[in-house]
């Protein structure tokens, strides 16, 4: 089997400032025999916060046998869309299980004001 410690999944995500939903869910990929995803939550995991929350996720956590876990070190990176900005960028090692599905960042960047983003560049 080949190395997948530099699997790379890229997500673009636009029109993020019409974003109603509490929560808005990458395409499902498979990596270390997993189903996983990207769970985004604008207004945070509370649905009331001021930070957008990034999560990785296991998608499909009944069809792995029982007792299973898996470790992941991965990171989150938001681009700045402006030439020579910084982008935000967050990493994290973590064992998932049966009881805990998903791990990330509750606040990964402060999205309130909208126009305070759009003048950083993130939007």
């Amino acid at each position: 089997m080949g190395n997948e410690t530099d699997k790379k999944f890229t997500w673009v995500i636009k029109n993020f400032s019409s974003w109603r939903s509490k929560c808005v869910r990458s395409r499902t990929f498979v990596l270390s025999q997993c189903q996983w995803s990207l769970g985004a939550f604008p207004r945070g995991v509370d649905n009331a916060s001021c930070f957008l929350s990034l999560y990785l996720v296991v998608s499909n956590p009944v069809s792995l046998p029982s007792g299973w876990r898996r470790h992941a070190k991965f990171s989150f990176t938001l681009v700045n869309q402006f030439p020579g900005e910084v982008s935000q960028l967050r990493e994290i090692q973590y064992w998932f299980d049966q009881k805990d599905i998903m791990q990330g960042f509750q606040s990964m960047i402060f999205v309130f004001p909208t126009l305070m983003l759009e003048i950083a560049g993130f939007l």
